[in-house]
């Protein structure tokens, strides 16, 4: 039984080493899950605020688009407009020619 002691103390500092390597093993473990849920929220968070930022430049846009379209509604009424009132002076200048005459 003499000779077993230096045997079973190597078994036992062995299996301390063990143990020991297990748990940080276990601690990293634990440490690169946290990274992992970490890195995945922030991905969530980056995801949502493009998501926010998308619909918000398609609002942007469509107000655009439409404030556009009103500017050219505009536009376009008063060229009709003033279409219309140099064709009712013209006819006018005519009248007045033909009654004149």
């Amino acid at each position: 039984r003499v000779e077993s002691a230096p045997l079973d103390k190597a078994r036992k500092s062995l299996e301390e080493a063990g143990e020991a390597l297990l748990e940080r093993a276990k601690c990293e473990v634990e440490r690169q899950s946290r990274i992992a849920e970490s890195r995945a929220a922030a991905e969530r968070r980056l995801s949502s605020a493009l998501e926010a930022s998308g619909e918000e430049l398609a609002l942007e846009a469509r107000a655009a688009a439409s404030n556009a379209e009103k500017a050219a509604h505009v536009v376009a009424e008063k060229a009709v407009g003033s279409a219309a009132a140099q064709l009712l002076s013209q006819a006018e200048a005519t009248l007045r020619f033909e009654l004149a005459g």
